[in-house]
């Protein structure tokens, strides 16, 4: 065996996210993935494809049972130790950090843990002090770096401070890495999230339906979906909302009931399938209410050939509106539609701004950039 594929000169990479779960073969029945996980499955699924990587994703609070991938292996926490174990290791910390080091015993002692999303950040330094790792914070969001989602400032604050305290930290936009070091005088890396693309953009005749996808959360303000179907009643909508918050979700079938024009998909679906969806939509509806990067859903549409119309947002500092890739209206659903119509009447537009969006990404979102982006990183830290 060449020393490449030596154990000695392997490096471990475990992720800490449950949220990926349900990408994986076998993993349909888990709870709903967002961009978060999309992105982290992406991640460790690009990172396998390395020789010289131990890929393990690990699992806090959800077991990953019956879940395959071709070079990816799975820990689930729970398992390497027995409740009695677990409540005597509160108030006896040499058996708390033996247990701690437990799952990761067999691993190469090259090691290297990663995670997204600031309420993931505690669990990535504890795990990484057990299993003597380097840790890489990769932020989801805007919030990640300046005031964590739903947070009291004191507990936003102590999560700012753990990420903080991580070897790398890797931000998707320049503004990201400004607040973090302004905020914590922690520097980081910009590092944009990838998307397999194909060699050209996908032909957008044969479309007819406006898309919509997010979670069932606020902050992606699906009642603008509803309320801009409404007043296109003549136009099919099609909304992917797999469940997240259940008050949102029972709005979301309430409205859907009401709107013959509108189908409502609100369960999980694989990245593949969803994919398909934006490869037969005219328009993808782009209603979340705040960032500064272009989500994974943005990244999709335009690889996918669908046509950006959005409320408020133009990421990247003016991706669609500087760069052609899309359409800002402003806000409210009369605006939304008066976008949706004028996009859809003009062909030639749609033919602009499809062909401007899938170059931009091509460029900007590679999704080898992103794999070589991170590589760099982890083997950097054992050079």
């Amino acid at each position: 065996m060449s020393k490449t594929h030596d154990k000695a000169d392997k490096i471990a990479v475990g992720i800490i996210c449950d949220e990926a779960g349900s990408l994986f073969e076998g993993g349909t029945s888990l709870p709903r993935f967002g961009g978060a996980g999309l992105h982290m499955y992406l991640l460790g699924k690009g990172l396998s494809a390395n020789p010289r990587y131990d890929v393990r994703f690990i699992f806090t609070y959800t077991p990953p049972v019956n879940l395959h991938e071709d070079n990816i292996s799975f820990i689930w926490l729970k398992t390497v130790s027995h409740a009695l174990e677990r409540r005597l290791a509160r108030w006896i910390p040499p058996l708390r950090n033996a247990l701690g080091a437990r799952p990761y015993r067999n691993l190469p002692e090259k090691r290297v843990f990663i995670t997204t999303m600031a309420d993931f950040a505690p669990h990535l330094i504890e795990q990484a002090n057990y299993a003597e790792a380097k840790t890489i914070f990769q932020t989801a969001c805007e919030l990640d770096v300046t005031q964590p989602y739903e947070r009291t400032p004191e507990d936003g604050a102590v999560l700012l401070d753990t990420i903080a305290a991580c070897d790398q930290v890797f931000v998707q936009t320049e503004a990201q890495r400004d607040n973090l070091r302004a905020n914590r005088g922690k520097d980081s890396i910009a590092v944009h999230k990838g998307w397999p693309a194909p060699l050209r953009r996908p032909s957008i005749s044969g479309r007819d339906y406006v898309l919509w996808v997010g979670s069932a959360q606020m902050v992606k303000q699906p009642w603008l979906f509803f309320d801009t179907a409404r007043l296109l009643p003549d136009i099919p909508f099609v909304g992917v909302m797999p469940p997240a918050v259940k008050s949102v979700a029972d709005y979301a079938r309430r409205q859907a009931s009401e709107l013959p024009n509108v189908t409502l998909i609100d369960k999980q679906l694989g990245y593949r399938e969803v994919q398909e969806y934006f490869g037969k939509a005219a328009v993808y509806l782009y209603t979340t209410e705040f960032g500064t990067h272009p989500e994974l859903t943005v990244i999709q549409a335009a690889v996918g050939g669908a046509a950006i119309v959005s409320e408020r947002l133009d990421p990247d500092d003016g991706m669609f509106v500087r760069k052609e890739c899309g359409l800002v209206t402003g806000v409210g659903a009369n605006r939304l539609a008066a976008g949706i119509t004028t996009v859809l009447d003009d062909v030639a537009l749609r033919e602009t701004h499809t062909q401007n969006a899938f170059d931009y990404v091509a460029h900007h979102y590679s999704y080898e950039g992103m794999i070589e982006a991170y590589e760099e990183v982890i083997d950097g830290f054992f050079a």
